[in-house]
């Protein structure tokens, strides 16, 4: 769940109203990949979810009529629901890619009045945005819920948004901006994003209900500096207010990990592995660099990283599954060796990184 100031409205203006309709009629699942316009869309008017994205609205609030519209939302892939001010999202565990068009992130920035409610992640980020452009002061946004709820995922569409959309407002600022600044725009984005997989395999596990669980809590501050505007004014979605104020430019990240489960390097749960890191290494080096780090024989050789369970002896589904995490491992790696060099890290420490966790 996300806790935010009020929500801003959306932009329909400058939005896809095709991708919002289906977000808010019900036809995300049906029709992700189509662009009909809402007019064509012959999506059933009478489904309940189209009048209860918010759940202040439901005229009888019991548990089980919550529980009863969460469930509705949930099978047409309407993953997020208002509660007044705060947003409820159900992890779909399965990729919906109409909720993330990249045309939904320009849409959501909101600077456009007659715009409708939209519950959304990027609505939230947006709102603590165009709170800080209009001169409110510092903004937070709390993601909570218990494992698997999706909090690491929602956190990253957070990061998305802010860097995708602050750095790219202020890239149409000025007509003289020079290509230099672009790039640097570029790579400070590149940045920021990248620290997300050398965090999740330094921090992350598989557990039996979550395959990639934060195992540490994390506080993430986005540093913004102002940029005014040459671009005409333009009323605000607050109904009033000039959009030619200055507009926060993204120019610095940093994150502070806590509460990390140390406990779980030498002893998992039956069904739980280690911090992905090891499986990574074993799994993704190359025979020179195992040598060179001194990894002889594959995961059932290490104490710390073998499976407690002997969930593999079965064979069938359960060598299918071993095989499954090895190719995630695999892609772990070459991500994590990937973000590491975006972040700025030299071949020499990024050498001697691997060297300490083996």
């Amino acid at each position: 769940m996300f806790g935010s100031k009020p929500l801003s409205n959306l932009a329909t203006d400058n939005a896809p109203k095709a991708d919002i309709q289906k977000y808010r009629r019900g036809s995300v699942l049906a029709d992700s990949d189509s662009t009909t316009s809402p007019s064509t869309n012959t999506t059933n008017t009478t489904n309940t979810t189209n009048d209860t994205y918010d759940l202040t609205q439901i005229p009888d609030p019991t548990h089980k009529n919550v529980l009863n519209t969460l469930s509705k939302r949930w099978k047409d892939g309407l993953i997020y629901t208002s509660v007044g001010d705060c947003l409820i999202s159900v992890n779909p565990y399965r990729w919906i890619e109409a909720l993330y068009n990249p045309k939904v992130i320009e849409g959501c920035l909101g600077n456009v009045s007659g715009g409708e409610h939209f519950p959304h992640v990027y609505q939230i980020a947006n709102d603590a945005y165009h709170a800080l452009k209009m001169g409110k002061g510092p903004q937070s946004i709390v993601i909570a819920g218990e494992s698997g709820s999706g909090k690491t995922e929602n956190m990253k569409k957070c990061l998305q948004f802010f860097t995708r959309i602050a750095l790219g407002d202020n890239n149409n600022t000025s007509n003289n901006s020079s290509n230099n600044t672009d790039d640097d725009d570029d790579t400070l984005e590149c940045r920021i994003l990248a620290m997300n997989p050398i965090l999740e395999a330094l921090g992350n596990a598989k557990t039996s209900r979550n395959d990639n669980s934060s195992r540490f809590g994390r506080w993430i501050e986005i540093n913004f500096t102002r940029v005014r505007s040459t671009s005409k004014s333009s009323k605000s979605s607050t109904g009033g207010g000039d959009d030619s104020a200055p507009s926060p430019r993204v120019v610095g990240c940093t994150c502070q990990s806590y509460l990390l489960e140390k406990s779980r390097v030498t002893q998992q749960q039956p069904g739980d592995r280690n911090f992905h890191i090891f499986y990574m290494l074993l799994i993704g080096c190359t025979s020179k660099q195992k040598e060179k780090y001194h990894l002889s024989g594959g995961v059932e050789s290490f104490n710390y990283v073998k499976r407690k369970d002997n969930a593999v002896q079965g064979g069938g589904n359960d060598a299918k599954q071993l095989a499954k995490e090895n190719n995630e491992d695999l892609d772990r790696f070459t991500e994590f060796m990937e973000a590491a060099t975006n972040v700025g890290l030299k071949e020499l420490e990024i050498d001697n990184v691997l060297k300490m966790v083996r």
